[in-house]
Protein backbone atom coordinates (compact mmCIF):
# COMPACT_ATOMS: atom_id res chain seq x y z
CA UNK A 1 0.00 0.00 0.00
CA UNK A 2 3.04 2.30 -0.22
CA UNK A 3 3.16 4.66 -3.21
CA UNK A 4 5.87 7.12 -4.22
CA UNK A 5 4.55 10.32 -5.81
CA UNK A 6 7.24 12.40 -7.56
CA UNK A 7 7.00 16.18 -7.39
CA UNK A 8 5.46 17.80 -10.46
CA UNK A 9 7.95 18.11 -13.33
CA UNK A 10 10.69 16.25 -11.39
CA UNK A 11 12.97 13.96 -13.39
CA UNK A 12 15.97 12.17 -11.97
CA UNK A 13 16.80 9.46 -9.48
CA UNK A 14 15.44 9.14 -5.96
CA UNK A 15 17.19 6.79 -3.50
CA UNK A 16 15.30 5.67 -0.40
CA UNK A 17 17.34 3.66 2.13
CA UNK A 18 15.53 0.96 4.10
CA UNK A 19 16.13 -1.83 6.59
CA UNK A 20 14.47 -5.20 5.98
CA UNK A 21 14.08 -7.74 8.75
CA UNK A 22 13.80 -11.45 7.95
CA UNK A 23 11.62 -13.83 9.95
CA UNK A 24 14.61 -14.63 12.20
CA UNK A 25 15.03 -10.96 13.08
CA UNK A 26 18.19 -10.40 11.04
CA UNK A 27 18.49 -6.90 9.57
CA UNK A 28 19.40 -6.31 5.92
CA UNK A 29 20.00 -2.78 4.62
CA UNK A 30 19.25 -1.71 1.07
CA UNK A 31 18.00 1.07 -1.14
CA UNK A 32 14.87 1.58 -3.19
CA UNK A 33 16.07 3.38 -6.35
CA UNK A 34 13.36 5.16 -8.33
CA UNK A 35 14.23 6.62 -11.71
CA UNK A 36 11.74 9.30 -12.76
CA UNK A 37 11.98 10.18 -16.44
CA UNK A 38 10.04 12.18 -18.96
CA UNK A 39 7.42 10.87 -21.38
CA UNK A 40 9.92 10.37 -24.20
CA UNK A 41 12.07 7.36 -24.96
CA UNK A 42 11.30 3.71 -24.31
CA UNK A 43 9.66 4.13 -20.93
CA UNK A 44 6.64 2.05 -21.97
CA UNK A 45 3.16 2.10 -20.53
CA UNK A 46 4.34 -0.10 -17.66
CA UNK A 47 8.03 -0.35 -16.95
CA UNK A 48 10.27 -2.32 -14.61
CA UNK A 49 14.02 -2.34 -13.97
CA UNK A 50 15.92 -5.36 -12.75
CA UNK A 51 19.49 -6.56 -12.41
CA UNK A 52 20.92 -9.25 -14.69
CA UNK A 53 19.54 -12.66 -13.73
CA UNK A 54 16.99 -11.24 -11.29
CA UNK A 55 13.26 -11.91 -11.75
CA UNK A 56 10.54 -9.23 -11.89
CA UNK A 57 7.10 -9.69 -10.31
CA UNK A 58 4.24 -7.91 -12.05
CA UNK A 59 1.96 -5.71 -9.93
CA UNK A 60 -1.77 -5.60 -10.63
CA UNK A 61 -1.86 -1.96 -9.47
CA UNK A 62 0.35 -0.98 -12.44
CA UNK A 63 -2.11 -2.55 -14.87
CA UNK A 64 -5.14 -1.13 -13.08
CA UNK A 65 -3.61 2.36 -13.23
CA UNK A 66 -2.93 1.84 -16.96
CA UNK A 67 -6.58 0.81 -17.51
CA UNK A 68 -7.87 3.85 -15.60
CA UNK A 69 -5.53 6.22 -17.47
CA UNK A 70 -6.45 4.81 -20.88
CA UNK A 71 -10.14 3.95 -20.51
CA UNK A 72 -11.41 5.66 -17.37
CA UNK A 73 -12.42 2.34 -15.78
CA UNK A 74 -10.83 -0.27 -13.51
CA UNK A 75 -9.11 -3.25 -15.05
CA UNK A 76 -10.86 -6.61 -15.39
CA UNK A 77 -8.11 -8.66 -17.08
CA UNK A 78 -5.16 -8.58 -19.49
CA UNK A 79 -3.99 -10.77 -22.34
CA UNK A 80 -0.50 -10.80 -23.79
CA UNK A 81 -0.38 -10.12 -27.54
CA UNK A 82 3.00 -11.84 -27.83
CA UNK A 83 5.66 -13.25 -25.52
CA UNK A 84 9.38 -12.43 -25.40
CA UNK A 85 11.96 -14.64 -27.07
CA UNK A 86 13.31 -17.24 -24.63
CA UNK A 87 16.78 -15.83 -25.35
CA UNK A 88 15.60 -12.75 -23.42
CA UNK A 89 13.50 -14.47 -20.76
CA UNK A 90 10.27 -16.28 -19.90
CA UNK A 91 7.01 -15.17 -18.28
CA UNK A 92 5.84 -17.58 -15.60
CA UNK A 93 2.61 -17.90 -13.65
CA UNK A 94 3.25 -18.73 -9.96
CA UNK A 95 7.01 -18.89 -10.59
CA UNK A 96 8.11 -19.85 -7.06
CA UNK A 97 5.32 -22.39 -6.65
CA UNK A 98 5.36 -26.12 -7.39
CA UNK A 99 2.48 -25.56 -9.84
CA UNK A 100 4.50 -23.04 -11.89
CA UNK A 101 3.66 -22.76 -15.58
CA UNK A 102 4.60 -20.59 -18.53
CA UNK A 103 2.32 -17.67 -19.34
CA UNK A 104 0.23 -18.08 -22.48
CA UNK A 105 -1.12 -15.59 -25.02
CA UNK A 106 -4.43 -17.50 -25.02
CA UNK A 107 -5.02 -17.06 -21.26
CA UNK A 108 -6.66 -14.07 -19.57
CA UNK A 109 -4.97 -12.87 -16.35
CA UNK A 110 -7.25 -11.08 -13.90
CA UNK A 111 -7.14 -8.26 -11.41
CA UNK A 112 -9.51 -9.90 -8.93
CA UNK A 113 -9.70 -13.63 -9.64
CA UNK A 114 -7.64 -16.62 -10.80
CA UNK A 115 -5.36 -16.54 -12.65
CA UNK A 116 -4.10 -13.36 -10.93
CA UNK A 117 -1.84 -10.77 -12.59
CA UNK A 118 0.10 -10.50 -9.30
CA UNK A 119 1.24 -14.11 -9.82
CA UNK A 120 3.08 -13.33 -13.09
CA UNK A 121 6.88 -13.14 -13.01
CA UNK A 122 9.36 -12.34 -15.77
CA UNK A 123 12.54 -14.41 -15.43
CA UNK A 124 15.35 -13.07 -17.63
CA UNK A 125 17.72 -15.45 -19.36
CA UNK A 126 20.86 -15.64 -17.19
CA UNK A 127 23.05 -14.16 -19.91
CA UNK A 128 20.66 -11.44 -21.11
CA UNK A 129 21.00 -7.71 -20.51
CA UNK A 130 19.01 -5.13 -22.40
CA UNK A 131 15.39 -4.18 -22.93
CA UNK A 132 12.40 -6.51 -23.29
CA UNK A 133 9.10 -5.25 -24.70
CA UNK A 134 5.96 -7.28 -23.99
CA UNK A 135 2.76 -6.06 -25.71
CA UNK A 136 -0.54 -6.60 -23.91
CA UNK A 137 -4.20 -5.69 -24.12
CA UNK A 138 -6.08 -4.51 -21.03
CA UNK A 139 -9.82 -5.14 -20.82
CA UNK A 140 -11.69 -2.95 -18.36
CA UNK A 141 -14.77 -3.65 -16.25
CA UNK A 142 -16.95 -1.73 -18.74
CA UNK A 143 -16.00 -3.90 -21.73
CA UNK A 144 -13.54 -1.46 -23.31
CA UNK A 145 -9.94 -2.34 -24.13
CA UNK A 146 -6.60 -0.57 -24.51
CA UNK A 147 -3.29 -1.83 -25.84
CA UNK A 148 0.03 -1.14 -24.18
CA UNK A 149 3.60 -2.29 -23.71
CA UNK A 150 5.49 -3.56 -20.70
CA UNK A 151 9.13 -2.46 -20.90
CA UNK A 152 11.61 -4.38 -18.75
CA UNK A 153 15.17 -3.06 -18.49
CA UNK A 154 17.47 -5.94 -17.52
CA UNK A 155 20.96 -5.25 -16.22
CA UNK A 156 20.28 -1.79 -14.84
CA UNK A 157 20.69 -1.16 -11.16
CA UNK A 158 23.11 -2.70 -8.73
CA UNK A 159 21.31 -6.00 -8.26
CA UNK A 160 21.50 -5.46 -4.52
CA UNK A 161 18.65 -2.99 -4.38
CA UNK A 162 15.00 -2.62 -5.42
CA UNK A 163 14.61 -0.59 -8.59
CA UNK A 164 11.54 1.11 -10.07
CA UNK A 165 11.09 3.53 -12.91
CA UNK A 166 8.25 5.87 -13.81
CA UNK A 167 7.38 8.62 -16.21
CA UNK A 168 7.29 12.14 -14.79
CA UNK A 169 4.00 12.79 -13.04
CA UNK A 170 3.19 9.06 -12.61
CA UNK A 171 3.16 7.28 -9.28
CA UNK A 172 5.19 4.20 -8.34
CA UNK A 173 3.53 1.50 -6.21
CA UNK A 174 5.84 -0.56 -4.02
CA UNK A 175 5.40 -4.33 -4.28
CA UNK A 176 5.66 -6.55 -1.21
CA UNK A 177 7.02 -9.31 -3.50
CA UNK A 178 10.04 -7.15 -4.37
CA UNK A 179 10.89 -6.72 -0.70
CA UNK A 180 10.27 -10.39 0.08
CA UNK A 181 12.56 -11.43 -2.81
CA UNK A 182 15.18 -8.97 -1.56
Amino acid sequence: DITFVPANNYTGTVTIPFNAYDTSGRRISGDVVITVGNDSGDSGDISYDTAKGRSVNFSVSDFNRFSNDETGYNLNYIRFRSLPSTSRGILYYKYSNSSSSKVSTSTSYYRGSNPYIDDITFVPNDSFTGTVTIPFTAYNTNGRQATGDIIIHVGQGSGDDINYSAQAGRTVNFSVNDFNNY
